[in-house]
C-alpha cells in the first residue's frame, strides 16, 4: 500500500458536492489543478474493539471503522482574478481558488466593474455609472494615472455614490469614463456553502478525498522580503483509491506575482 502522506499533485472539484461525501465526478474534467506546495495527507481510520468472547476462549479482535484524516498544503497568495472585473464585466475567480475558499465556509460575492461619471469626485467618494453589483464591504480598484492600481474598500453606498476607505492618493477626473474595477470577495457566512472533493495524486495512483471541509486559510509570509502564502487545512470524511478518467489538468497561468522584496 502506498504511503498516504505522500501526495505529488492535488485537484479540487470545480463544483461543490451536491451529495455529502460523494465525489463530484469520475473524470478529471470535473476538477481543477491546485498549484499546491508542501502537500501532505495525514490518514485516519478508526478501529472499533469488539471484546466479545468466542467458544475458543479468545475475544474478537474488532472491526475497521470509518475513514478520515486531514489534507494540508500551501498556495501563493498573489494571484488575481481569472477574468478581471472591468466595465460591465463580472469578476471570475480561478476555479480552484473559488472552490477551496467556498469549501472553507466562505461566501463569494462577485462584483461587476463600472466607470466613473462626469461629475466631481473626491479621494474618498466617487460616483459610478452603475453600482448595482458592487457591494458594501468589497474592494474596487482605479488606475492612478501611471498604470498603478489603487485598491479601496466600499464602506458605504448611496445610489451610485461609493464611499471608499482608505482614501485614494489621487482625485479621479471629473471628465468621467475611468474604469472602476470590481472584485471577488470572501467572507464568513451563516449559510454553509458545502463540501468539496479533493483528488490527491501519488506515484502510481490517486486518492479521492470526499466530504472535505476546510477552515479559512492562514495568511503567512507578510514580512519584508517575505513570500505571502495561504496555509490550507481540510478535514476528510472518507477516502478511496481511484483513477480519474482523462488527463490531470494543467496548472495554467495561476502563479502569483506578489513578493514582498522591499522594506516596510
Amino acid at each position: 500500500m502506498p504511503e498516504l502522506s505522500t501526495i505529488l499533485a492535488l485537484g479540487v472539484g470545480t463544483s461543490l458536492e451536491s451529495t455529502f461525501s460523494t465525489a463530484v465526478g469520475a473524470a478529471w474534467s470535473s476538477y481543477s489543478r491546485v498549484p499546491a506546495e508542501k502537500l501532505k495527507y495525514t490518514p485516519d481510520q478508526e478501529f472499533i474493539p469488539r471484546p466479545v468472547q468466542r467458544n475458543t476462549l479468545v475475544t474478537h479482535p474488532g472491526v475497521v471503522g470509518g475513514k478520515g484524516g486531514t489534507v494540508t498544503f500551501e498556495t501563493e497568495a498573489g494571484m488575481g482574478l481569472a477574468t478581471a472585473a472591468t466595465n460591465t464585466v463580472a469578476a471570475v475567480a480561478h476555479a480552484w481558488l473559488s472552490a477551496l475558499l467556498r469549501g472553507a465556509g466562505l461566501a463569494e460575492p462577485l462584483g461587476t466593474g463600472t466607470t466613473t461619471t462626469a461629475t466631481t469626485h473626491t479621494t474618498t467618494s466617487i460616483t459610478v455609472t452603475l453600482a448595482t453589483n458592487i457591494a458594501v464591504g468589497t474592494f474596487v480598484g482605479l488606475l492612478n494615472g501611471s498604470s498603478v492600481m489603487e485598491l479601496a474598500m466600499v464602506t458605504a453606498k448611496s445610489g451610485s455614490v461609493l464611499t471608499l476607505a482608505p482614501a485614494l492618493t489621487f482625485t479621479p477626473s471629473s471628465a468621467g469614463g475611468a474604469t472602476v474595477f470590481s472584485s471577488a470577495s470572501y467572507a464568513q457566512t451563516e449559510t454553509d456553502p458545502g463540501t468539496v472533493t479533493l483528488i490527491g495524486v501519488y506515484d502510481g495512483g490517486e486518492y479521492a478525498f470526499t466530504g472535505c471541509k476546510g477552515v479559512a486559510p492562514k495568511l503567512t509570509g507578510l514580512t519584508a522580503r517575505g513570500r505571502p502564502m495561504f496555509e490550507w487545512s481540510f478535514s476528510v470524511d472518507s477516502w478511496s483509491t481511484t483513477t480519474r478518467s482523462g488527463t490531470i489538468p494543467t496548472l495554467g497561468s495561476t502563479v502569483g506575482q506578489l513578493a514582498l522584496t522591499g522594506r516596510f
